[in-house]
């Protein structure tokens, strides 16, 4: 099977998992890796690893959802997705009105939702996808 997935259809919490946490941020110039650890429902083990991959990235700021009290983010998380296309009223509207940043055009906000930290991140390529099932080494499995 093929172990990214591109595009943001499909891609939530499934019914065996209870959340996901925020495990690592990486930036390496050209791109930010975000891994979500991803906690079963009834046990609470690890299923396994997200990883969320930005390619030709403006900009990202990670934040406590407690401080991103202006935002309504806790509605965007109640459908059981964790990863969420920001059309409007976001960060990257929020810097552009003040003039704080000029992103070229193509630009777009992602956030990545967790129960205790948020990603914002302004890209120009939708994030690809990898699952890493937690006990099964070098296993890949479509998200």
């Amino acid at each position: 099977m093929d172990r990214w997935r591109s595009g943001l259809d499909g891609f939530v919490k499934t019914e065996d998992v209870s959340h996901v946490e925020i495990a690592s941020v990486n930036f390496d110039q050209w791109t930010l890796t975000v891994a979500l650890r991803a906690y079963a429902k009834a046990d609470q083990s690890v299923l396994g690893m997200i990883h969320v991959v930005f390619d030709q990235v403006e900009g990202f700021r990670l934040l406590d959802e407690g401080a991103m009290l202006r935002f309504p983010w806790k509605r965007l998380s109640d459908d059981g997705a964790f990863v969420h296309r920001i059309p409007e009223g976001g960060w990257l509207d929020l810097e552009r009105d003040a003039g704080n940043i000029l992103p070229a055009a193509g630009a777009a906000e992602y956030l990545i939702v967790t129960q205790n930290e948020c990603v914002s991140v302004i890209a120009y390529a939708e994030p690809a996808y990898e699952w890493v099932k937690s006990g099964a080494a070098n296993t890949w499995t479509a998200v």
